[in-house]
């Protein structure tokens, strides 16, 4: 996808991979691509800071500046 600017391929690339459904706030579902990860490289993704950041499949998710400044 380097070096592709169309809509879609942003939208994929700030938010992956959606399914056909939509959340109670109207916003589509993403599909969950950590859950069949199986590379060597630890992925930090998620720009939503949560209360704990959740490790799954040398995945972490949720790091936002909130998680870090309370470190």
């Amino acid at each position: 996808m380097q070096e592709r600017g169309s809509g879609k391929v942003r939208d994929f690339a700030l938010h992956g991979e959606a399914t056909r459904e939509m959340d109670d706030y109207g916003l589509p579902v993403r599909y969950n691509w950590t859950a069949e990860y199986r590379g060597t490289a630890m992925v930090v993704y998620g720009h939503t800071p949560i209360a704990e950041p959740e490790w799954l499949n040398r995945t972490i998710k949720g790091l936002g500046s909130r998680w870090f400044s309370e470190r």
